[in-house]
């Protein structure tokens, strides 16, 4: 929306690492969840994690470690079982700093 925007020439003639929007930014439609450093490592690691009777409807939903990092999509099934839809890795050391995406399970 109001977002500065810039041309591709300003871009690349930006000096240092240019100011750029969060991922997350790109669909604040979403539900979010933060999950524990266990639910996220599961998450992580391809596996599907159960969160019991969690009040968010079924669906795609944001996925924010501990630290409020985001790192990634992930779908919400009935019953409140959670798996990753699409995730981002992150440089050892620095969660919630997103490098590259991958495909969830």
């Amino acid at each position: 929306g109001d977002q500065p925007m810039v041309t591709l020439t300003e871009f690349e003639a930006h000096e240092g690492l240019p100011a750029l929007l969060p991922a997350d930014c790109a669909v604040p439609q979403l539900p979010a969840l933060r999950l524990s450093p266990t639910q996220s490592s599961a998450i992580r690691h391809g596996q599907q994690v159960s969160l019991g009777g969690l009040a968010t409807a079924p669906g795609v939903v944001r996925l924010y470690d501990e630290t409020d990092g985001f790192f990634g999509l992930g779908t919400l099934r009935s019953g409140g079982i959670l798996a990753a839809r699409r995730l981002f890795t992150t440089p050892l050391g620095r969660p919630g700093a997103a490098a590259d995406v991958r495909s969830g399970v």
